[in-house]
């Protein structure tokens, strides 16, 4: 909790809170993994907060953040799953250069930035963790999502539809629902 003092009292502060206990709660109630995979699950969420905290308070994801998603994801891979750790590297880097490249593309026929480096950093380093099916999932997830919070804060009058917006939140919610789905 002491944590949690450091930061500015803000909505942002607030809801990484609620969101911490909620994912805490469901760590200590799910009986349905090992204790390795909770121990993951827990990390992994823990990073997460942090990437939403940081990039919906200064539209950026710390690079340390991708990192650890990053370094932490290839332990688990390493030790959890070896078969497939070579695939799962070589599938970031596919990950990497096709957003790479789709944004480029996108930036440069709108004129107008779409996605932050930060945003595919975070969904490259998360193919160690659920794969090059589970990010294509986790990004359509997050689109879902963004569009929905968006389109409602637009209908409020709350946020233009021009405005960047923090993408990083709706990729760790993301990611989030793919990897529950597929850790065991």
């Amino acid at each position: 909790m002491q944590i949690l003092m450091k930061f500015k009292k803000t909505p942002v502060s607030g809801g990484a809170a609620w969101l911490a206990l909620l994912i805490v709660i469901y760590l200590i109630f799910n009986t349905s993994y090992t204790p390795i995979i909770l121990a993951y699950t827990g990390l992994l969420a823990s990073l997460l907060v942090w990437v939403c905290v940081a990039d919906t308070r200064g539209l950026r994801i710390p690079n340390l953040a991708v990192v650890f998603i990053f370094t932490f994801g290839f332990i688990y891979t390493a030790t959890q799953h070896n078969e497939i750790l070579f695939r799962r590297f070589s599938e970031g880097i596919i990950v990497l250069v096709i957003l790479y490249a789709a944004n480029k593309l996108l930036s440069y026929s709108t004129r107008k930035a779409t996605f932050g480096f930060g945003d595919i950093k975070l969904l490259a380093a998360s193919t160690m963790w659920v794969g090059l099916t589970g990010v294509f999932q986790t990004l359509f997830i997050a689109c879902i999502l963004g569009l929905l919070v968006i389109g409602a804060l637009a209908a409020l009058k709350k946020r233009r539809l021009r405005m960047a917006i923090p993408f990083g939140p709706f990729i760790s919610v993301g990611l989030w629902v793919v990897w529950l789905s597929l850790a065991k």
